[in-house]
């Protein structure tokens, strides 16, 4: 008879989250300390190719990211908000005072 294994052969791959914390908010890595941090404006000719360019850079980054590069310290980790994935991120709303 062979027992079952006490452990996952291969660990799960992390996801990447929305965080929002004093000095951070954006997309980070649920696993380890890896955050993007976007190098610039997508150059593009409409709001959608800036999307769509933002996400992909966002996403090559995150996939090749690797978790032991980026381990999380005690101290942040204690300090920061539990991550959590939602389900879209907040949109920015602008309120305009009445004239």
């Amino acid at each position: 008879m062979v027992a079952p294994p006490s452990r996952k052969p291969f660990p799960a791959r992390p996801e990447m989250v929305w965080v929002q914390r004093e000095r951070f908010t954006g997309w980070a890595c649920a696993g380890c300390a890896w955050e993007f941090h976007l190098s610039g404006i997508p150059a593009a000719n409409t709001l959608a190719e800036i999307k769509q360019q933002y996400e992909r850079q966002r996403d090559k980054e995150f996939a090749s990211h690797l978790c032991a590069e980026h381990p999380q310290c005690a101290e942040s980790a204690s300090r920061d908000e539990p991550r959590k994935r939602p389900d879209r991120p907040q949109a920015a709303t602008l309120t305009l005072p009445d004239n």
